[in-house]
């Protein structure tokens, strides 16, 4: 199971997005993608980024972007998925 939360913030010093997450039968190291897609998309697009699960089961994933996106963090075959995140502008 994967479950995430996010907020705006500044990420590299731009507007941008952080994302936390909590995960249950991953072990430390595995490897999650985060998913986006922006409103007017149809569909999701898997990110370049390896998030990386902890001791304890959570991992941080941070973004740029001013603009409203939706995520979901999957595992690396994608067959296991996250809530749904929403984050909108400012």
């Amino acid at each position: 199971m994967i479950m995430i939360t996010g907020t705006r913030g500044e990420v590299r010093g731009k507007p941008g997005i952080v994302v936390t997450g909590t995960t249950t039968g991953f072990g430390m190291g595995a490897i999650l993608r985060p998913w986006t897609r922006y409103p007017g998309q149809t569909s999701s697009t898997q990110g370049t980024a390896s998030i990386l699960v902890d001791v304890q089961g959570g991992f941080t994933w941070q973004r740029r972007t001013g603009k409203t996106i939706y995520i979901t963090i999957r595992s690396q075959d994608a067959t296991v998925k996250s809530n749904r995140l929403i984050l909108r502008t400012n």
